[in-house]
């Protein structure tokens, strides 16, 4: 009988957490799907493995999303926008612009709900300030990480991701010989705010023009090569 108890707790405590992920994860999404300004700045570490303490490499960058829900992100060295006609990615290293039609906003980098098609959940934790849901994926999900812990904080957006990855990489420098390890990326989100936006973080023509139906990159930026992928976009 007490064994019976037990579980029967378990599975109403299961239960009432389920309703609580599904509820913060619907409020998350609706925060960042909102027809509203959203901008935030964005950190990614990359370790060499789960024990390391020291980062790998860090890249900084920022996310704008303004009321027409254009989209202009920077990771690094590189820039993407996404207006109402045209989405482009400037990887300024390689002096390239990549262009492509605009398809509806995509927040599927936030939409945790999407995860759990690939994903099982593993626990989910109310931490006073934040909550932390972990997950694991599916055998045969193609993930290419086996494990994602996520924080969102009371204000519903994500404040911190953990990737770990179930793909080997070699860290070594030298092609000789090997370091081989399993990475973790940390991106950490910070400065959250619903600030107007300047139109000109949209404005492709920085970056492009168009002539004859033939876009070539701007003045500014004369010796980039553009790669023009409207003929092969996914409508």
């Amino acid at each position: 009988m007490k064994k019976r108890i037990v579980l029967f707790l378990f599975l109403i405590n299961f239960s009432l957490n389920a309703q609580t992920v599904e509820t913060v994860l619907s409020k998350l999404n609706t925060e960042y799907s909102s027809a509203k300004a959203l901008q935030f700045e964005t950190k990614y570490n990359l370790y060499k493995n789960k024990t390391a303490k020291q980062v790998y490499e860090t890249y900084s960058g920022v996310f704008k999303k303004n009321e027409r829900n254009e989209i202009y992100q920077k990771i690094d060295k590189t820039e993407f926008i996404s207006s109402k006609k045209l989405s482009l990615n400037i990887i300024h290293p390689d002096e390239l612009i990549i262009v492509s039609f605009s398809e509806p906003m995509n927040n599927s980098a936030f939409e945790l709900k999407k995860l759990l098609e690939f994903c099982k959940i593993k626990s989910f934790a109310d931490k006073k300030n934040y909550w932390e849901l972990t997950l694991e994926s599916k055998p045969f999900s193609g993930l290419e990480y086996s494990e994602v812990v996520i924080q969102i904080n009371k204000n519903y957006f994500i404040q911190k991701q953990l990737f770990y990855y179930n793909t080997a990489i070699n860290f070594s420098s030298d092609f000789s010989k090997q370091d081989i390890d399993l990475p973790v990326l940390e991106i950490i989100y910070t400065n959250f705010n619903r600030n107007k936006i300047e139109d000109s973080y949209f404005d492709v023509s920085k970056y492009i023009m168009e002539s004859n139906k033939t876009i070539k990159p701007s003045k500014k930026y004369p010796r980039y090569t553009v790669e023009d992928q409207r003929e092969i976009t996914i409508k």
